[in-house]
């Protein structure tokens, strides 16, 4: 498995096709719901399973930009979490670098 692909991977005509979402989930790994992120995609995926069952053009409209507005909001916790994890880290970095660099008090 490849690691995470953004949304902007896929040029937005093809984002806008079923196709293109399956895509997307597929690329990721959308089997075991781990984070909320995953919990996302699987509700993306929901929502393109049932998109499948509707012969309505307007049903099948409405459920594929769900799965999109999924997608998107996964896309968005894993960004969010990214940064605070880059955050933590650097304040542990620094943390560790202010007490290697004061004076022994002896």
């Amino acid at each position: 498995m490849s690691g995470p692909i953004s949304t902007c991977a896929l040029a937005n005509s093809e984002l806008n096709t079923v196709s293109g979402i399956r895509y997307l989930l597929r690329e990721r790994g959308c089997g075991i719901v781990t984070n909320r992120a995953d919990e996302y995609r699987r509700r993306a995926q929901q929502c393109l399973e049932m998109a499948g069952a509707f012969k309505d053009r307007e049903a099948w409209t409405i459920l594929a930009h769900m799965a999109e507005v999924w997608l998107r909001l996964a896309d968005d916790w894993d960004d969010a979490n990214d940064t605070l994890r880059r955050s933590i880290a650097a304040e542990k970095g620094q943390l560790a670098a202010t007490a290697n660099s004061a004076p022994n008090a002896s």
